[in-house]
């Protein structure tokens, strides 16, 4: 249980700095931009080794519910 809500907060910790990477390129910060995008990719790479004992589709059913 305490991995599913984790997960969760992971995936909306990813999206949301993800958003703000979108928020700085259309605001034309591109070099913010990309240290957005990648703080999103890094959160969910840290996840993905954290919990690498956890199926991929278990994984993705968390994270998208």
């Amino acid at each position: 249980m305490i991995i599913m809500e984790l997960s969760q907060v992971t995936h909306t910790l990813s999206v949301s700095l993800n958003k703000i990477g979108d928020l700085k390129y259309y605001d034309g910060d591109l070099q913010a931009a990309r240290s957005y995008y990648f703080q999103a990719l890094d959160v969910r790479r840290d996840a993905i080794k954290r919990h690498s004992s956890i199926p991929s589709q278990v994984r993705k059913r968390v994270s998208y519910a």
